[in-house]
């Protein structure tokens, strides 16, 4: 059964994770996730402290994608627009004929 992202995944986002510089944290190297889907729209989301923020973008990315948030990425959207990842979350189906796939939630 494919996947909804095989269906629906068409746009790419770029991901930079932040490296410690002389100077202070910098974007690292870019890297590119092809099979998203973006929606860039306003929701109330919980950070990882669990207080509410507002959620300008989200991207559900392959299920396979590597993002650690500890590293205080930023994702430029297929808008070019560019935000730094609020919470990540995983939507496993645990064998269930669901969708899997990574939310990750932007500034």
């Amino acid at each position: 059964m494919a996947g909804i992202l095989d269906l629906f995944g068409v746009h790419t986002i770029t991901l930079f994770e932040m490296v410690q510089t002389a100077y202070g944290p910098k974007p690292g190297a870019p890297r590119e996730v092809p099979g998203c889907w973006v929606v860039e729209e306003t929701r109330l989301v919980r950070d990882r402290q669990g207080s509410e923020v507002v959620s300008t973008a989200q991207v559900a990315a392959p299920l396979d994608t590597v993002i650690d948030i500890d590293q205080e990425p930023i994702v430029r959207l297929p808008s070019g627009r560019e935000a730094k990842v609020i919470s990540v979350s995983r939507g496993d189906a645990n064998g269930l004929p669901l969708p899997e796939h990574l939310q990750i939630n932007l500034e």
